[in-house]
C-alpha cells in the first residue's frame, strides 16, 4: 500500500495538470443540461467562446411552459460549462422575467419575455414599464444588486470652446474607457479623470467620412475639398494627448476611402490611382498592399483575403463595424435592418429604432436591448455600445446598464462618424 500511495498522487498531479491544459487551451464549449428548481423545469443550452481571453457566454433557457430566454454573459467563470445553479421567476400581467445565479454566486441582470419578445431590463426601464420596478425590489430585498437597477445622478460638466461645446455626464464615464466626439477641428476627449478640448486641425471638417480610431489613435485624412490630394495624415494620441503626422509617400488621389481598421492597421484605397495603403499610426508607417497587378485586401469576420483588382474597384469594400448581411434577420425584422457582427454576435438596429443582440448561431432568437426614436449613428466593440440619439451620446454594456454620456447640438445637424470610443 505504501508503494501504492507515490503512484496515485503522481496520477493525481497529472490529472490536475491535464485539466488545466485543457483549461488554458479551450476556445469554444457547448453543454446540454436541465435544471430543476423549486417551481420550474428548464431546459439549457450553453455555448462557451473565449475571444482574446474574455468569456462570452450565450445560453438559451427554455422552462416547462415553452417559453424561451436568451441570456448572455461576459464573465471569467474558468472557461466551467452548466455554470447556472439556480434560475429565479418572476411573472405578472405583462412580463414573465428569469434571473439566473451562476457559479460563484455570479449574477447578471434580469431577461424577460415582453410584448412577444426577448427584452432587457433597460428597454422596459425606458418605456416606463411599472411590473419591472416591483420585481427589482424583490431581488433587492433578497440583497442581490445590479449597476442598472438605480437611476444614477451624474455630475454634468460644460466644455466650452470657441464657439463650441458639449455637456458631459462626468460620473458616467467608465474607467479605461476613451470617449470621443468629433468637433470640426478636433475631438472631445472625455476620459473618467479629465476632460479634454483638443483641436489638432487648422481648419473646420465638417465630412468626417477620412477619420478613424485605430488603437488610441485617432486618425485624419485632412481632404477639404473635392479636389484636394492628400499628401500626409494628421493623427492624435487620445491617451497620451499628443499631435503627429505621416508622410505619405506618393500624395493619394481625391478620390479615396478608409476601408476600416484591424489589429491596430488603419486601410485606405485610392480609388484614383487603383492603390491600397496600410497605416500603422504607432510607427509612423505607411505600406502598399494592394494595387492593379497583386490584388487588394479585403477583411471579413477577422479573416484576411486578396481580391483581384477588377472585382474589388467595382464598389466600395469596407469592414470591421461596417454592416453586413444576413437573409435570416432581414426576412423578419424588416429588408431596412441595420446590422454588425461584433465577434460572435450579431447586433442590429430596426426601423422603429430598436438594437436588438443575438448569436451568429441563432440570428433571429433576438434580444431587445434599448430603443431610440431619433438614433443616427451606433457603434458596436466587444458587447459595448455607443449611441448618437438626437443632441444625445449614450453608452450600453452588460455591467453598467445604459447612460448618457454627453449632450452635444451639433450632432442634430451633423452625425456621421462623429462619436467614437475605445478601452484602454
Amino acid at each position: 500500500m505504501k508503494k501504492a500511495l507515490p503512484i496515485l498522487f503522481i496520477i493525481a498531479i497529472l490529472g490536475l495538470v491535464l485539466q488545466a491544459v485543457v483549461i488554458v487551451f479551450t476556445v469554444e464549449k457547448t453543454s446540454e443540461y436541465t435544471l430543476l428548481t423549486k417551481d420550474n423545469e428548464y431546459q439549457i443550452k450553453e455555448h462557451l467562446e473565449v475571444i482574446d481571453e474574455e468569456s462570452y457566454y450565450n445560453i438559451g433557457i427554455t422552462d416547462k411552459e415553452g417559453s424561451v430566454y436568451t441570456v448572455f454573459l461576459k464573465k471569467n467563470l474558468n472557461k466551467q460549462t452548466e455554470i447556472i445553479r439556480d434560475i429565479r421567476t418572476f411573472k405578472t400581467d405583462n412580463v414573465s422575467c428569469i434571473y439566473p445565479i451562476f457559479r460563484r454566486d455570479v449574477t447578471a441582470n434580469l431577461t424577460c419575455l415582453y410584448d412577444g419578445e426577448v427584452v432587457s431590463f433597460d428597454y422596459l426601464k425606458q418605456i416606463g414599464n411599472n411590473d419591472i420596478k416591483g420585481i427589482v425590489d424583490v431581488l433587492k430585498s433578497e440583497e442581490y444588486t445590479h449597476k442598472s437597477w438605480d437611476d444614477k445622478e451624474s455630475t454634468k460638466k460644460n466644455l466650452y470652446s470657441e464657439g463650441k461645446g458639449i455637456e458631459v455626464y462626468k460620473d458616467n464615464i467608465l474607467k479605461d474607457y476613451v470617449f470621443l466626439i468629433w468637433r470640426y477641428k478636433g475631438l472631445y476627449i472625455l476620459k473618467s479623470d479629465n476632460l479634454y478640448i483638443k483641436d489638432y486641425l487648422e481648419t473646420d471638417i465638417y465630412d468626417n467620412s477620412l477619420s478613424a480610431i485605430v488603437g488610441r489613435y485617432y486618425v485624419t485624412a485632412n481632404k477639404r475639398t473635392n479636389s484636394f490630394k492628400v499628401s500626409e495624415l494628421i493623427y492624435y494620441n487620445t491617451k497620451d494627448l499628443g499631435r503627429g503626422s505621416i508622410a505619405l509617400p506618393n500624395a493619394l488621389s481625391s478620390d479615396i476611402y478608409f476601408n476600416g481598421v484591424d489589429k491596430n492597421l488603419l486601410y485606405i484605397t485610392d480609388v484614383g490611382k487603383k492603390k491600397q495603403y496600410s497605416v500603422d499610426p504607432a510607427y509612423e508607417k505607411v505600406e502598399e498592399v494592394g494595387n492593379e497587378t497583386d490584388g487588394f485586401i479585403s477583411i471579413n469576420d477577422g479573416k484576411k483575403k486578396t481580391v483581384e483588382a477588377s472585382e474589388f474597384l467595382k464598389e466600395k469594400v469596407y469592414f470591421n463595424g461596417i454592416f453586413v448581411e444576413n437573409d435570416k434577420i432581414s426576412k423578419k425584422y424588416g429588408e431596412d435592418v441595420q446590422i454588425k457582427q461584433d465577434g460572435y454576435f450579431y447586433y442590429f438596429k430596426t426601423k422603429d429604432g430598436k438594437i436588438y443582440r443575438s448569436h451568429i448561431d441563432s440570428p433571429t432568437d433576438a434580444e431587445v436591448l434599448f430603443k431610440f426614436d431619433n438614433m443616427t449613428e451606433w457603434k458596436v466593440k466587444n458587447g459595448d455600445v455607443l449611441v448618437a440619439a438626437g443632441d444625445m451620446v449614450y453608452f450600453y454594456n452588460e455591467e453598467e446598464g445604459l447612460m448618457p454620456i454627453a449632450k452635444n447640438s451639433e450632432l442634430v445637424y451633423n452625425n456621421k462618424n462623429i462619436i467614437d470610443f475605445w478601452k484602454d
